[in-house]
């Protein structure tokens, strides 16, 4: 059986680096985690360099602006931010990105903010387009209407828009798209998160990751930003002059893109198993061996962060 400690705290003194998941880890999805928030601010005063690092399309200035109004503040908490967001704007401005045209078509909440800045053009038909983006998931009113067979799935969000827990109501929009044969751009590989919705309550519903493994699996082109790719670590690493090694952490919880990534990237994966992804597939049944093929390499397990 392996090892699991009690929490971050009690592993922290191998590291000198540590790279720290956002939501699961310190954030629930509508608040944080007890204590999470003192955890961190002793391991910045204990010389820990704290860097966030997040699957979220959003730029880390936002995000930094929306979790200091939250009371996590740059400085006291951290000492930066990283989203898959940067990561895809950058390439973006740089065109960067293996798509023949620069007409954008968006599936999902009309989040435009990356592509401010770029020479992509954002078009209203997806017929006009050159390749999609992969927003947040979610179905406008009437969509939901039209998918009324799978109402007990969908939650009504606060923009007044629906997230769903099945893939079902996308899939006809997936086909279109793969016939016109367009790719797709994602920058949240994540297939599932905590949300609130507009009654304060929080459901485990899809996120832009399980489109794009959706349309993967039809035989789509996935251009995807996050982890556990490695753009989004290489990004880290150039930007703080990180040289890969067993003493940077990675603490998520989730196997599939935190831990698998850092694995992949040469540091230690520090896995959080009784908060957010983790917790929530070993309630329906899955042991921590099924979630991570057996393969403990270079891992070690926390309860969670605080």
């Amino acid at each position: 059986m392996v090892n699991i400690f009690e929490n971050l705290l009690s592993v922290a003194d191998r590291f000198d680096t540590i790279l720290v998941d956002a939501y699961g880890v310190f954030w629930n999805g509508a608040d944080f985690y007890a204590g999470s928030r003192e955890v961190l601010q002793q391991l910045v005063k204990d010389g820990k360099k704290i860097i966030i690092l997040s699957n979220t399309p959003h730029l880390s200035s936002k995000l930094k602006e929306q979790y200091k109004k939250r009371g996590l503040c740059e400085g006291v908490h951290y000492a930066d931010f990283v989203s898959s967001g940067d990561a895809l704007h950058k390439a973006l401005v740089k065109q960067d990105i293996d798509v023949n045209g620069n007409k954008i078509w968006i599936l999902g909440t009309k989040h435009r903010g990356l592509f401010a800045g770029t020479k992509y053009e954002i078009v209203d038909s997806m017929e006009d387009a050159d390749a999609f983006y992969i927003s947040t998931p979610r179905l406008l009113a009437e969509q939901a209407e039209e998918n009324s067979l799978y109402e007990n799935c969908l939650y009504l969000a606060p923009n007044g828009e629906y997230d769903s827990t099945t893939i079902e109501p996308f899939i006809p929009t997936l086909k279109k798209l793969y016939h016109l044969g367009l790719p797709a751009i994602n920058a949240n590989p994540d297939l599932a998160a905590n949300e609130v919705d507009a009654y304060g309550q929080i459901n485990f519903v899809l996120r832009p990751g399980s489109i794009a493994e959706t349309y993967r699996r039809m035989g789509g082109k996935v251009i995807e930003f996050g982890k556990p790719h490695q753009n989004i670590f290489d990004y880290t690493f150039k930007k703080f002059n990180i040289v890969p090694n067993v003493n940077i952490a990675m603490v998520g919880d989730t196997y599939r893109t935190d831990i698998k990534g850092a694995q992949n990237s040469g540091i230690c994966g520090v896995w959080c198993v009784e908060t957010g992804v983790t917790a929530e597939e070993t309630s329906k049944g899955s042991t921590l061996e099924q979630l991570c093929g057996g393969n403990f390499s270079n891992v070690l397990l926390i309860k969670r962060l605080a």
